[in-house]
């Protein structure tokens, strides 16, 4: 991607990623803020949902490459988590991103020219992350750790917004409920 391509997205971002629900930012304010024209960045983008949608993409993608590499480096279970919610406070624009717009697109399974998809991405990650547990088909695992993500990222703007205070007693009781969830669901699917 050449690099007022990057610009774009990164002031997609920024816009996007305010500590607001900031979802009525125009191609007009991305454009301004990234130094050029609007017919400049419609030359890039085709609308600003596709722009958005590289966005999440890239936002999904530093997420789940974060947390991919923990799991990599041998970290697990409540360090994982509260090593994943310090990595999304100090990327809060992209949590606030993640939380204002992952939704708001039909994020459905057609891939995109690499083939990938924002399901295909997130049912990857989560089975990496999830491998301890015997998930009856990727609709579950998509499920699961979309509920997971869900939650560092609402923690993280709580934390963020003074809503909780940023302690391990918060972060153990999120990641209780969290894993509680899951392995109550799944107690007679877990792999030894």
């Amino acid at each position: 991607m050449d690099a007022l391509s990057e610009r774009l997205i990164n002031q997609t971002i920024a816009l996007g990623g305010s500590n607001e629900a900031n979802r009525d930012f125009s191609t007009k304010e991305i454009a301004k803020k990234a130094g050029v024209s609007e017919p400049t960045l419609f030359s890039r983008f085709s609308n600003k949902n596709s722009l958005i949608e590289v966005a999440l993409d890239r936002c999904t993608t530093h997420f789940t490459a974060f947390g991919t590499d923990l799991l990599e480096q041998g970290i697990e279970g409540r360090e994982w988590f509260g090593k994943m919610i310090d990595h999304q406070i100090e990327k809060k624009e992209e949590t606030f991103f993640l939380l204002n717009y992952a939704h708001s697109l039909d994020r459905g399974s057609e891939p995109k020219e690499d083939g990938s998809s924002f399901r295909s991405v997130v049912t990857e990650a989560g089975r990496k992350l999830l491998r301890r547990y015997d998930f009856k088909s990727d609709e579950e695992i998509f499920v699961y750790f979309s509920g997971i993500a869900r939650m560092i990222l609402y923690t993280t703007a709580y934390i963020v917004n003074g809503l909780w205070p940023n302690t391990e007693e918060i972060r153990d009781e999120v990641y209780t409920v969290s894993m509680g969830g899951l392995n109550s669901f799944l107690e007679k699917k877990v792999v030894s």
